[in-house]
């Protein structure tokens, strides 16, 4: 049962820290998946008690999808006002850059500023399109990672995302969709 798994080991972590005086904090990223889980509110039940019960250690809660989030925290929930929702922007791109040529050095591959920067702009510094394009570059590069390879590694993903999403375009009504080509074809901050 993920429920008392979950309860087990929040109950170890705080006997095991009380008892070796240690400090931890506890993350959980995209956490509002666990709406797709069995039992989904008795887990956020459990994670409710334990950040009453145990307030030395802090939990943060992260996801991409900020409605989801904010039905977890903001409504009649277990979650309900147990933290604070604070959205985090996006990693700049004079931060994200240097952290892409880096990580091709690292790994013995080349990738200049200019390229890195190619991969931000084109995914528009989207942090997890970001890491995506970045390692789906860094597949097709063999020493040099250059614009064109970032373009192929582009039209890649283009092809596993029409797969991914497919079905769910096709079971969207005719307006929905209509109104999905409109948006992409001129995006709106609205």
């Amino acid at each position: 049962d993920p429920a008392l798994v979950l309860a087990d080991v929040l109950d170890s972590l705080q006997k095991y820290t009380k008892r070796h005086g240690l400090s931890a904090c506890v993350v959980l990223d995209e956490v509002q998946e666990i709406d797709r889980l069995p039992g989904a509110r008795t887990i956020e039940a459990i994670l409710r008690t334990h950040l009453q019960e145990h307030r030395d250690i802090p939990f943060f809660f992260v996801g991409s999808r900020r409605q989801a989030l904010t039905e977890m925290f903001a409504t009649a929930r277990p979650l309900y006002q147990a933290g604070y929702l604070y959205p985090l922007d996006r990693i700049p791109r004079v931060d994200f850059v240097p952290y892409i040529t880096g990580r091709f050095a690292a790994n013995g591959k080349k990738c200049s500023d200019e390229t890195a920067g190619h991969i931000f702009d084109r995914v528009e510094g989207y942090p997890a399109y970001v890491q995506r394009l970045a390692s789906s570059a860094w597949d097709l590069t063999s020493v040099l990672c250059t614009k064109e390879k970032v373009d192929e590694a582009y039209r890649r993903l283009l092809v596993l995302a029409g797969v991914e999403h497919g079905a769910t375009w096709m079971g969207l009504p005719l307006g929905q969709r209509a109104l999905l080509l409109a948006l992409a074809v001129e995006p709106t901050v609205q």
